[in-house]
């Protein structure tokens, strides 16, 4: 059994939810996931 961030993101993130991603592109390799994930989440108070 496995499982990710990204996995029923929509239905599983709707508590008030924190993401720090970077200001530089590939810096830290999760830039484009933050924001993915930032974007998928159904929690209005972001």
């Amino acid at each position: 059994m496995g499982w990710d961030a990204f996995l029923n993101a929509e239905v599983l993130l709707t508590q008030p939810l924190l993401i720090v991603i970077g200001d530089k592109p590939d810096g830290f390799g999760a830039y484009r996931d933050g924001w993915e994930i930032y974007g998928r989440t159904a929690s209005m108070n972001k």
